[in-house]
């Protein structure tokens, strides 16, 4: 069963939409996720399991500014509603 992923009111990002996002499987978006939270420990932040900061995980990997659609696609931030 899939569900509906609301990307823009959700702080944290979770494996099965890191794996979406990059097309890549859950267990590599676990493990990315872990990577993420490793450097956010250093940093000498709070970190959840399973889970990493929307925010960084997009800097980390090049698509801040980038809105996310419903369908997991990556759409530029001036599109996504209505602009260009």
């Amino acid at each position: 069963m899939q569900t509906a992923i609301n990307t823009n009111n959700n702080i944290f990002i979770r494996a099965d939409e890191v794996a979406m996002v990059l097309h890549v499987s859950v267990q590599t978006g676990y493990k990315i996720i872990r990577q993420l939270n490793e450097e956010l420990q250093k940093k000498g932040l709070v970190v959840q399991t399973g889970r990493v900061n929307r925010r960084y995980f997009e800097v980390r990997y090049g698509i801040s500014g980038m809105d996310f659609t419903g369908d997991g696609q990556i759409a530029p931030s001036c599109c996504s509603e209505g602009g260009i």
